[in-house]
């Protein structure tokens, strides 16, 4: 329910974003290279307290649910949250400039990290299984050429209603 929830919250803010001034009211060129939407709307405010609401709940959903893991899964979803607090601390740097605090973003190179973390989290701990995600994606991409080479042929050969 609460993931509804959350993806209704993201349609209206989405929408607001694209067809009202609510959202964007006015933008300014900052540090020479950027438009900001600044000043801050009302309808921004909300939606920036519901992003960081929506990952730290996340977080410390996922950290307390964590406890009832083995201990190899615990330090594998400790080094996923690590890695997610320090991209986005750097994150936090982009939402500055629109509240009229013009420092530069600089902390956005902090989000290429997380890659470099979580493919370290792979190799080491065998993060997210990604034999089994191999082999699965790899089944299902096997199914969808076969049944697309399937319809081709049978297409070709008028098998298929609508061929005349």
């Amino acid at each position: 329910m609460i993931i509804i929830a959350t993806y209704a919250i993201a349609l209206i803010f989405q929408f607001l974003n694209n067809y009202t001034k609510i959202f964007i009211n006015k933008t300014r060129f900052v540090f020479d290279e950027f438009y900001y939407d600044s000043p801050a709307t009302i309808m921004y405010s909300i939606f920036v307290i519901w992003f960081f609401a929506c990952i730290i709940f996340s977080h410390v959903y996922l950290y307390i649910k964590a406890v009832s893991f083995e201990k190899i899964q615990q330090q594998q979803v400790y080094i996923f949250i690590a890695a997610m607090i320090l991209s986005f601390s750097g994150g936090i740097t982009s939402f500055l400039p629109v509240y009229g605090i013009d420092i530069y973003p600089y902390g956005n190179i902090l989000a290429s990290i997380y890659p470099i973390v979580i493919t370290y989290a792979i190799v080491k701990y065998r993060f997210l299984d990604m034999r089994f995600t191999t082999v699965k994606t790899m089944k299902y991409i096997f199914l969808l050429l076969l049944s697309s080479l399937t319809v081709a042929s049978l297409n070709v050969i008028g098998v298929l209603p609508g061929n005349a």
